[in-house]
């Protein structure tokens, strides 16, 4: 049976059982920062669970995308650890329990109609006193002898709902191991008995004061159950293990193929199978490889896949060549991976490539070690912390060249340097302990700045951190608004902050005194600047929702002097016309100079007549009033920020940028009012400034009478166009410089070939050295390279090209590892270098050594 039919039978089974099929949820948890992955079926579902959400229907059924790494030194190791796998789950919230629950798993695995499992095959655990489970089992048709008794089968995870388990365990028979229930009961690993399904009942409350016998029973009792596809991929499939599945098999033939290897069971082929589908599916759900939390994990499995790689001699980046294999073995259940498989691709590639480099920088620092024949602590440190080499990997390297480590010296030091991250991260602690006074600080201040901009008040409190007034004009972070700038007594204002009780704190330098009389000024253009950004906020995001739909949810804002920022959900890509249709609609708002009301009232008030919107804005936080922010006649929102007086004094609004922050989640920057100009010409210089590089490099070309048509700049139209226009115009020239790039070296080419003999020595020998002291285009040396070597048929080549701020060694050879032996003559040199036993380049950016290496490479060529 395929894995896709055992998929569409365990939906199918259960939506019979009048369950709601819930979609696999991004890999990503949503909001939950204790997680870094989905890990199990039930997690993304605890929202129904702790009751915190009530589910539509109370019998869901999912298929349940999930990444662990507890355990991933098992891949690869054991015939069914993963790292990404599939979780098959069927679940209740306060609906059917026990008797229900064991009735569907016995039915869908051993009825003739669904997976038809032999019942003498299936081996069945239980919580010594839960006698209810144990009574189903036997009713259903489970022989007595094989209901196996375990105090372990009980699933807690501290205070709250927990229970007794059962699980279902699959007896593949004696050729798999000779020992029977031993196994299961004394939990030994064997690859006879496989856990395929455990159903967890739900029924007590965990409390960490009583005995597991004493916790008392919850008022609604849940089914929580877990049934690994892979595993039974492989029961249904009658393989060895998982990896010879149709979940795997054909990226095990794939990785053959590349590696001209052929599989025997090798762990690296499962490894490597295993961790780039980990990869392809985290990298489509939205991850990045980075060097912190869930980023770190996938460059970890990343690092891990290509080591293995290496031992089936896979030297060059062969992941991203695994991609589309992936997609087409998974891509009709998860079709949303096809469009995403060229850009998966090329992440991977480009990663491959980084660590590569790493990899070679990691050699290339080592080998500064080979000498000694022993690498300190301080030295081990170094390379791990300056350089950011792995530890593994630099034991690797000390294995491989029997250079002794001081391991034990290494540790201490990176205990040390941890220590100081957690006293820093203490300061802060303590920092934060410190503002405790500001929660006994009750004294009312208000705030006075919607109306006033300037005034004198009175210093109510001084804090080492700042000073509180009576009353303030300056508007403290909120909303996703910035802070007012501003002058108290005409000294500069460095930072506002709302303290917990609701006042402002002003950070200024200066000595003030409780009761002094002061005046307080705010910049008003600043001001003004930003109030426009946050009404242009509002409305960008109802043209958002008019344009993409109403499933739109703000995710985070910036609304600051220079521009503003918004964050939102979209399940589909944004192009450049969909923004300047947005841009369009904005701008369209903002010509019919809509008045912008703000109504202040008592909560009950704001809930008898704008129940709804209060509804809406759950999630925020009120106090005794609400503010209501009205545009036209149509918008209508509850905002604390502060707003233009009519639409029209935006002028105009230009979206400036639009990306994705991460899987689903986009963010527009944009701009509008008086400095729409300014920042849109600060974020064309990046343009103008490849503009300006890529037209002097024409020149350069077109001077060797070279000539080509250069395109003219777009004209600015002060919108999102202008972006379109100039990244076009861009690439534009990019390619018409490459062109002129080409034909010029192309002509250089000729030339060198036409002078060559300015170079060679004028007796030919079978083994040249040639030193070249004008400066060369790499790509020139390797047409005259391969000119000489082959017009004279030698049997090696060695060109030395000598520039003022950099070295390039290149080296052809039918006798000597050309590789090999730019590499020791670029180590000399202080560089670095390779390549093949036919090929190699190499080159140093300091001419420190170069005298020596010369000399040394004239006495290898017996050049006087």
């Amino acid at each position: 049976m395929k894995s896709l039919e055992i998929r569409k039978m365990w939906l199918a089974f259960f939506a019979s059982k009048q369950h709601h099929i819930e979609k696999s949820f991004s890999l990503i948890p949503y909001k939950d920062p204790t997680l870094l992955w989905i890990n199990a079926g039930v997690t993304p579902l605890k929202k129904y669970f702790d009751g915190t959400q009530v589910p539509t229907c109370k019998r869901i059924v999912n298929i349940q995308k999930c990444i662990r790494t507890n355990d991933i030194q098992n891949v690869g190791n054991t015939s069914r650890h993963h790292t990404f796998f599939e979780m098959l789950g069927n679940f209740s919230i306060g609906d059917y329990f026990k008797k229900e629950a064991i009735q569907y798993a016995y039915e869908l695995l051993t009825s003739p109609k669904w997976f038809s499992f032999p019942v003498e095959k299936l081996y069945i655990t239980y919580y010594p006193t839960d006698q209810d489970a144990y009574k189903h089992w036997l009713e259903v048709g489970i022989p007595k002898e094989h209901l196996i008794s375990l105090k372990s089968n009980f699933w807690q995870i501290g205070p709250g709902p927990s229970g007794p388990c059962t699980e279902i365990f699959f007896d593949r028979g004696e050729k798999y191991d000779s020992r029977n229930q031993e196994l299961i009961i004394k939990d030994l690993e064997n690859d006879r008995f496989i856990e395929i399904w455990n159903i967890v009942f739900s029924q007590y409350n965990c409390d960490p004061h009583l005995l597991i016998e004493q916790y008392p029973e919850l008022p609604s009792k849940n089914i929580d159950t877990g049934s690994g596809l892979e595993r039974l991929a492989s029961i249904l499939q009658k393989t060895d293990n998982n990896f010879e599945t149709d979940l795997f098999f054909s990226l095990i033939q794939k990785i053959q193929h590349i590696a001209q290897t052929p599989y025997h069971g090798q762990k690296s082929f499962k490894i490597i199978a295993d961790h780039v589908k980990t990869l392809v599916f985290a990298i489509n759900d939205g991850a990045t490889l980075t060097n912190e939390k869930r980023g770190y994990v996938l460059k970890k499995i990343l690092r891990r896949s290509v080591n293995q790689g290496k031992k089936l001699n896979l030297d060059q980046p062969f992941l991203y060549q695994l991609v589309p294999q992936t997609v087409d073995m998974m891509k009709d259940f998860y079709p949303e991976l096809v469009k995403n498989q060229n850009s998966i691709a090329k992440i991977l590639l480009q990663q491959e490539h980084i660590f590569a480099q790493t990899l070679k920088t990691a050699e290339t620092k080592f080998l500064h070690h080979l000498n000694k024949k022993s690498l300190s602590g301080n030295n081990f440190f170094k390379l791990y912390d300056t350089y950011g080499i792995p530890e593994d990997l630099i034991l690797d390297y000390a294995k491989n060249h029997n250079v002794k480590t001081d391991y034990n010296k290494f540790k201490t030091l990176l205990e040390q340097h941890q220590n100081k991250s957690k006293q820093a991260q203490l300061f802060v602690a303590n920092m934060n302990q410190q503002e405790a006074r500001f929660l006994n600080f009750d004294t009312k201040s208000e705030f006075v700045g919607y109306q006033q901009f300037e005034i004198k008040t009175k210093v109510i409190k001084v804090f080492k951190k700042g000073i509180v007034l009576a009353q303030t004009p300056f508007y403290a972070p909120m909303g996703g608004q910035m802070a007012d700038e501003g002058t108290i007594d005409g000294i500069q204002v460095t930072n506002i902050t709302k303290l917990p009780n609701g006042q402002v704190l002003h950070t200024v330098a200066g000595i003030f005194k409780e009761g002094q009389v002061v005046t307080a000024k705010i910049n008003q253009n600043k001001r003004a600047q930003i109030s426009y950004h946050h009404t242009a906020t509002h409305l960008l995001e109802e043209t958002l929702r008019l344009q993409l739909g109403s499933h739109l949810e703000k995710q985070g804002s910036s609304i600051g002097f220079e521009s503003l920022r918004y964050d939102f959900n979209h399940f589909e890509k944004i192009t450049p016309e969909i923004l300047l249709q947005i841009e369009k609609g904005v701008n369209h708002l903002i010509q019919q100079d809509l008045t912008v009301k703000i109504e202040d009232m008592p909560v009950e008030k704001a809930k008898k007549h704008y129940s709804s919107l209060l509804e809406k804005n759950q999630k925020a936080k009120y106090h005794n009033r609400v503010r209501i922010v009205k545009i036209g006649d149509n918008f209508i929102d509850l905002c604390g920020g502060t707003h233009a007086v009519k639409t029209k004094n935006l002028k105009h609004f230009t979206i400036l940028s639009c990306e994705t922050i991460s899987s689903g989640i986009y963010r527009i920057e944009a701009v509008c009012g008086s400095n729409l100009k300014k920042v849109l010409n600060d974020k064309l210089k990046t343009y103008r400034t490849a503009e300006t590089l890529l037209i002097q490099k024409a020149k350069i070309s077109q001077s060797q009478d070279i000539t080509l048509e250069i395109p003219v700049a777009p004209k600015i139209t002060h919108s999102y166009q202008d972006i379109i226009n100039y990244k076009k115009y861009i690439k534009e020239l990019q390619k018409k410089t490459i062109l002129l790039e080409k034909k010029a070296l192309e002509r250089q080419q000729k030339q060198i070939i036409k002078e060559k003999n300015k170079f060679l020595s004028t007796t030919i020998t079978k083994k040249m050295l040639i030193i070249i002291n004008e400066e060369k285009h790499v790509e020139v040396l390797k047409h005259l390279m391969n000119h000489v070597f082959d017009t004279h048929q030698l049997e090696i080549l060695f060109i030395c090209n000598c520039r003022q701020e950099k070295i390039i060694f290149l080296c052809k050879s039918k006798t000597w590892h050309a590789g090999q032996f730019v590499k020791e003559i670029s180590l000399l040199a202080l560089g670095s270098g390779g390549g093949s036993a036919s090929l190699g380049q190499g080159g140093t950016k300091t001419t420190k050594n170069i005298i020596q290496t010369i000399k040394i490479l004239k006495e290898k060529f017996n050049v006087a």
